[in-house]
């Protein structure tokens, strides 16, 4: 509002404004104007005329003006995107189709946050039934791993002003029912702040196919600043299985780390255009990868075993 008042009275428009208020001044002034003046009639005339010229005059010109700063902002949109496409194209030489562009805009150039360093550890354990008498459980539970994986990650604001961003993950939902109990998110820390039980329970969401278990929380963050996010959590696994990690947000560099029962074998790859770098095994049963790039939005890492 205070910014269109500025406009309002600044430049060209303050005289737009004074000829508009002339107008409005002139009719105004028309029922005082005493019968007796000398040319009466003429002055009537007079104010009628040009008081409605004045404020239709401003009228159009304000609407003109209006329509034309549209079609100027949609004009240099167009402009820019051409000219953001055609420096692509003279830097690397090749022709970008606009599909192209436009998902490299939106997934990369638009993204207000990254993640850096990225890391995920991951234990498969022995179902302990012991630790869910409370709850009703299928008698196959020998078939399945418990997978605990705690995920840690730098979450930077990217851009020069404050911003609400959605801290989000989702964790796949086991097909049996009967073990959505086993599936929860355990543990959030934010920025340093530990969640209490409620505040997780109270961002954790559920998709309407029940395909995944979710949790949301908005933070605010101010220009450049960065947070320290970890978030644990806790599903059910088939012991032939896969686990699949994607990214959201542009993320560099990530580990994996896996540690399985003895006699458990662990492979990994990446869907990107580098390979996993595989580490020295450490313990019997503890594998360790490393991504050490650049990892766009929906790219993965994927991560099975098998019973040797």
């Amino acid at each position: 509002m205070l910014a269109w008042i500025a406009r309002l009275f600044s430049g060209q428009s303050l005289l737009y404004v004074i000829f508009g208020l002339i107008g409005v001044i002139l009719i105004l002034i028309r029922p005082h104007i005493p019968e007796s003046i000398w040319g009466y009639p003429y002055i009537m005339l007079l104010c009628d005329g040009i008081g409605s010229s004045f404020i239709i005059a401003t009228v159009m010109i304000y609407s003109v003006e209006a329509s034309s700063k549209r079609r100027q902002e949609k004009s240099a949109e167009k402009v820019t995107e051409k000219i953001s496409k055609d420096v692509f194209q003279a830097i690397y030489k090749r022709y970008i189709p606009s599909s192209i562009f436009k998902e490299v805009e939106a997934c990369l150039l638009s993204c207000d946050i990254s993640r850096e360093d990225f890391t995920i550890d991951c234990r498969l354990l022995e179902v302990d039934a012991d630790l869910h008498r409370d709850v009703e459980l299928p008698d196959n539970l020998d078939k399945y791993f418990s997978l605990f994986s705690h995920n840690t990650y730098k979450l930077i604001n990217n851009t020069d002003r404050t911003i609400t961003h959605t801290i989000c993950t989702f964790v796949e939902m086991p097909i049996d029912e009967r073990l959505f109990p086993l599936v929860a998110i355990q543990r959030v820390r934010i920025d340093g702040h530990e969640l209490s039980k409620e505040e997780i329970q109270s961002g954790t969401i559920t998709k309407a196919d029940k395909s995944a278990l979710g949790f949301k929380r908005d933070v605010v963050m101010a220009p450049g600043a960065s947070f320290n996010v970890s978030i644990s959590y806790r599903t059910i696994k088939q012991k032939v299985d896969m686990e699949v990690w994607s990214t959201r947000e542009p993320t560099d560099r990530l580990k994996l780390k896996v540690q399985a029962p003895n006699g458990v074998e662990i492979q990994a790859t990446a869907n990107h255009s580098q390979a996993l770098e595989g580490l020295p095994g450490g313990l019997p049963g503890c594998f360790e990868w490393n991504l050490c790039y650049g990892i766009f939005p929906h790219q993965s890492v994927i991560f099975w075993w098998h019973q040797t």
